[in-house]
């Protein structure tokens, strides 16, 4: 079960909803191309509702900031250009 499928708001860390050998329902969502099971646990609970699921109003992940804007990434080091080996 991918993280995004635990709970409709969003998840810290995965041991707050389950912990290893924790029996849990979960609904298939389809099978992938290389043969990978999807599962849900959030979409398994009949109380749910998706149009209720935060993560589906602005898509990708909240920032930690705040919402402020991020400015020049390029000037906190890091990656810099094709220089990978």
């Amino acid at each position: 079960v991918h993280i995004s499928e635990l709970a409709p708001a969003r998840v810290e860390k995965v041991t707050d909803i389950v912990k290893e050998g924790d029996i849990v329902k979960v609904k298939v969502l389809g099978v992938d191309e290389k043969g990978r099971v999807n599962l849900s646990l959030k979409q398994a609970d009949p109380n749910y509702d998706s149009s209720l699921d935060k993560r589906s109003g602005g898509g990708g992940r909240p920032s930690s900031d705040g919402g402020r804007p991020r400015g020049d990434r390029r000037s906190s080091g890091g990656y810099r250009g094709n220089n990978r080996r």
